[in-house]
Formats: C-alpha cells, structure tokens, sequence
C-alpha cells in the first residue's frame, strides 16, 4: 500500500504541475483563443503519467526482491508472505502458471525480455518466435496512437506541418530501436540472481517517457505562419479592379476632352515634344546603346535589321493597351 500511495502522490504531484504549466502557458498566450492543440496535449500528457506512475508492468522478482535464479518454490513462498495466504490457500491461476513456466532458466530470460504479463497471459505460446509475436502487438499499438497524436500536433491548421516527418521519423527510429534491442540483447544473470537488467521494464519506462516529451517538444517547436485565405482578398482584388476600370473609361473620355481645349492641347502637344527630344538625346548616346545591350535591353535594330529586346517588349506592351482601350466597355 505505501507503493500505490507513493505513485498516487507522484502522479497528482506531476499532475498539478503540468496543470499549472498549461494555465500560465495559456494566459500568455490568451489573445489567441482557446487552443484546442494545448487541450490535446494537456490530455495526453495526464494519461501518459497515468500509465508511467499508475500502471507500470508487473514485476514478481522486483516487487518481492528475490533473485531471478530463485526456485520456483521459494518464490511461492515469497508470494505467500508478501500477501499474508496461509500455506493452504491456493495461489491465483495466473501466478500458478507464471511459476510453473519459470521453472526453466530459458523462460526466466524470456522474461527478462518480454516481461511478466506476455510470460503470464499467452497460454499457448512455447518458443521465442512465438512469445515475440505475442507483444508485438501491445507495444506497435502505443507506437501508432503516438503517431496519431503526433499527427494532429502537426496538421495545417497548426503551423507545424514541416516538423511532422522529423518527429515521426524520431518515433519510427524508437521503435526500430527498441525492436532491435529487445530482440538482440544479451541477457545476463550474476550468480547470486539480483542486480539483473529488465529489458522489457526499462525500455517501457523508455518508451513512456519518449510518449511525454516527444510531443511536448513538438508543440514547443516553432510554427510556420498560416497562408492568408484567398477568399479574404477578393472583396479588396474587386475594388481595385473597378477602380482601375474607371480610370481607363475615364482615360479614353478625357483624351478627346484635351484635343477640344487649345491650351490642353498645346501643353500636350508640348509634352509629347520634350518626351520625343529627350528619348532621341537618349538613344542616340553610344554609352546608352553599349550599356543597354550589356543589359539584354537593346533597343537598336542588329546588323540583319531586327529590332532589340526592348523595341520588341515595348511595341508588344503597346499593342497590349491599345486593345484594352479599343475593346467595348461591358
């Protein structure tokens, strides 16, 4: 009872803190609404430390501190004293089946491997392949709800699609990792039985804790800005387009209100005059000429009497306009 009261403490400590961390976190943040990727995460958060403080895997040689090359009798014993049976009462089924199957050395490094609740719960199974086959699903499952998780911290809408393949790129590789590792390693046990390396516990408490921080930093990560919506620039596209209709009909009407009036007319004509004059001064320098065929923009006909590059774009811009005012309004 002082175990399950210490993780209760644990829990409700941590728990209070990633509270307090989310409500100060909000309040900085609270111009921006409510955000339900913070709500997410704060839900995840509290059920990963649910399982890390409240539902670690069973562990018999742990819980009772007895040596993994006990017999499986002492062990019994050690069961017994531990919950207060008297020697008659029959142990639960489960435990009854687990200390038959760690009366051999190859199903106690199973154990070591797979933990005590695979050992315990798959009945049927008898060799290596097939007790790895059997928690192979429970721990893909937990990978791929993490990935969904991942998945939903890095959706459009939060700014964080470009982190997604790097965060799940870190949760394949943890997988592959852990795969690898609880397959491979080698599992060694000292002469008096204490001090053994769990695998399965350990990296649980591995895969647990990369469950909490992963998407932690994840959200932390700094997000993109959000692509204005198109539809928010319409109703502004709209009006400078009838803005800049105005202007051309209003254009091709004040043309022939100029030519009406002498002294409009005359200060056109005058203008047109000193643009044409300035334009001839221009092309007609050699520095002009050489400077703007080092640029791509020549605008003298070539020894085969094409025009330059910016005759050709000028002339082309020209006919653009004169269609524009040409065409029929409506």
């Amino acid at each position: 009872m002082v175990i399950i009261s210490t993780s209760i403490t644990a829990y409700l400590s941590a728990s209070v803190l990633i509270l307090a961390a989310t409500i100060y976190h909000a309040r900085k943040h609270q111009d921006s609404g409510i955000d339900i990727f913070l709500v997410l995460l704060l839900l995840h958060t509290l059920y990963i430390l649910y399982f890390l403080f409240l539902c670690r895997p069973p562990n018999i040689f742990w819980s009772l501190h007895v040596p993994l090359n006990a017999a499986p009798e002492y062990v019994r014993t050690a069961i017994r004293r531990h919950v207060r049976l008297d020697s008659d009462t029959p142990l639960p089924r489960v435990l009854e089946t687990l200390l038959s199957r760690i009366s051999s050395l190859e199903m106690r490094m199973l154990y070591v491997r797979f933990g005590q609740d695979v050992l315990q719960d798959c009945e049927h199974c008898r060799t290596f392949d097939e007790f790895a086959l059997f928690a192979l699903p429970g721990a893909l499952l937990e990978y791929i709800r993490e990935a969904a998780v991942l998945g939903l911290l890095t959706v459009h809408q939060s700014g964080r699609t470009r982190w997604r393949t790097y965060v799940l790129g870190a949760l394949v590789c943890a997988a592959i990792l852990e795969g690898y590792q609880i397959i491979t390693a080698t599992v060694k046990i000292p002469e008096n039985g204490m001090g053994v390396f769990m695998w399965h516990d350990y990296f649980w408490a591995i895969r647990q804790s990369l469950f909490l921080v992963l998407p932690i930093i994840t959200y932390l990560l700094p997000p993109s800005a959000l692509p204005e919506d198109p539809s928010s620039t319409i109703a502004a596209t709209q009006a400078v387009l009838q803005d800049t209709m105005m202007r051309v009909i209003s254009l091709r009407v004040s043309r022939s209100a100029v030519m009406r009036d002498p002294a409009l007319r005359a200060a056109a004509g005058e203008w047109w005059d000193r643009g044409r004059t300035e334009g001839e001064w221009a092309r007609g320098d050699e520095n002009v000429r050489r400077l703007a065929g080092k640029l791509n923009k020549s605008f003298v006909r070539d020894e085969q009497g094409r025009m330059g590059k910016l005759q050709v774009k000028a002339r082309e811009f020209a006919e653009q306009v004169w269609m524009a005012l040409t065409a029929p309004v409506g």
